[in-house]
């Protein structure tokens, strides 16, 4: 995930204003954490423009 909002995030001053609006979200998974393993984590990510999912 990390590529695309470095490749899509831009100065507004330096490109006429032009900003892309992205939501997101992450949550470690109930009960997937033991003794020997951290939790597992969900990210998801859309655009919130085109309400496109991303990640």
């Amino acid at each position: 995930m990390g590529a695309w909002p470095t490749r899509h995030a831009t100065d507004p001053v330096e490109d006429n204003g032009a900003l892309v609006g992205l939501a997101a979200d992450g949550r470690a998974v109930r009960g997937s954490r033991t003794n020997d393993h951290r939790a597992a984590h969900l990210l998801a990510a859309a655009l919130q423009g085109s309400q496109t999912d991303i990640a």
